[in-house]
């Protein structure tokens, strides 16, 4: 009697399709992670940039103003598009938003306290100033 050795090697169409099916799976999966942490990192990015440029607007608006002797534009209780501040030496300097950019202007020197990569928006200046708040200056812009 003879024996018939079967040698069955290798994979069926069905295993393979399976196997490529789950491999499928896993590859597209790890796509969709990696896409979703590149977005969540440039939304990161975006939000340090617009809150470090908010920061520096502050700051400079709040230097300024404590170093003026006198607030021309808006005039007490009014709000403008504008703020005109004036110094000891009687030299004025004016703030104002020109192409979504804050700009500030003293004695000839043009200075750009947003830049291009952060647009600012509705910018005003509303004058608070009583008897107890001399010179007190309420900013309202978007970033």
């Amino acid at each position: 009697m003879r024996l018939i050795k079967n040698n069955k090697t290798g994979f069926t169409l069905v295993e393979v399709l399976v196997y490529t099916a789950v491999v499928g799976m896993v590859v597209s999966g790890l796509v969709a992670y990696g896409l979703s942490i590149s977005s969540i990192k440039n939304k990161n990015f975006v939000i340090t940039a617009v809150n470090s440029s908010n920061q520096q607007a502050l700051d400079f608006f709040y230097k300024k103003i404590k170093q003026a002797t006198d607030v021309i534009v808006p005039t007490a209780g009014a709000t403008s598009t504008v703020l005109v501040l004036e110094f000891a030496d009687n030299s004025r300097a004016t703030t104002s938003i020109t192409d979504d950019i804050i700009k500030y202007s003293y004695q000839g020197l043009n200075l750009e306290i947003t830049n291009s990569n952060v647009m600012a928006t509705d910018l005003f200046f509303k004058n608070l100033t009583t008897v107890d708040l001399p010179d007190s200056i309420k900013i309202i812009y978007n970033l």
